[in-house]
């Protein structure tokens, strides 16, 4: 099975584009695309911190680490750590976010 056939939940991604004259995050409008959620409580380590993930999100398209994730229930997270996962070649394959 492909990975396209196990990204049967959908989020939005809202791409950081900048910052504002006050210092706050501006970002682009929020895009739509399929993903695999998993609400599963995590340990994850953030520049040597150990912190908790609640949820992991797989998606298959690429994501950095200032974008803001909007869940299905309208929720909106900033990522804790973003993996990027390149196949064969170099060429990028999927993210994998914790929130």
């Amino acid at each position: 099975m492909s990975l396209a056939g196990l990204l049967n939940q959908e989020v939005q991604i809202k791409a950081r584009t900048g910052t504002t004259y006050t210092g706050d995050p501006e970002y682009a409008a929020a895009a739509t695309y399929p993903a695999r959620i998993s609400y599963k409580p995590r340990r994850v380590f953030v520049n040597g911190v150990e912190r908790t993930s609640t949820a992991r999100i797989t998606v298959a398209v690429e994501v950095f680490d200032e974008d803001l994730i909007v869940l299905p229930d309208g929720t909106e997270r900033g990522s804790l750590q973003v993996k990027r996962t390149h196949g064969g070649g170099g060429t990028f394959h999927h993210s994998t976010i914790d929130i």
